[in-house]
């Protein structure tokens, strides 16, 4: 069995820091239901994801509903996400203020 290795610019308590602040978000993220249904989480692939989509284009189909659907590639849409815009949404869509939020700040902004 091979071990992965992997390589950080991060200090040790950087590192776990980094671990205490996402399992806390992500805490506070499942039980106010601010996650989307599929997409980067445990448990939740995107087979699962497919399956549900076309569970629900053939009930729609069988009640002769339009169905569309649209397919976009996000693979690199952090790298692209304007970080300020990503801090006010934490902010005025998620709750997340104060010190968590300039956490984040701190951290986006190197």
């Amino acid at each position: 069995m091979h071990q992965l290795q992997t390589i950080s610019l991060l200090s040790p308590i950087n590192i776990i820091f980094e671990k205490l602040l996402y399992n806390r978000l992500y805490t506070y993220l499942e039980l106010n239901s601010l996650l989307s249904s599929y997409g980067f989480r445990m448990g939740l692939s995107t087979t699962l994801a497919v399956y549900d989509m076309q569970e629900n284009i053939l009930q729609n189909l069988e009640k002769d509903f339009i169905t569309c659907t649209i397919f976009c590639d996000l693979s690199e849409a952090f790298d692209t996400t304007d970080h300020d815009v990503l801090l006010w949404k934490l902010d005025n869509f998620f709750g997340i203020r104060d010190l968590p939020l300039k956490l984040l700040a701190s951290y986006l902004q190197g």
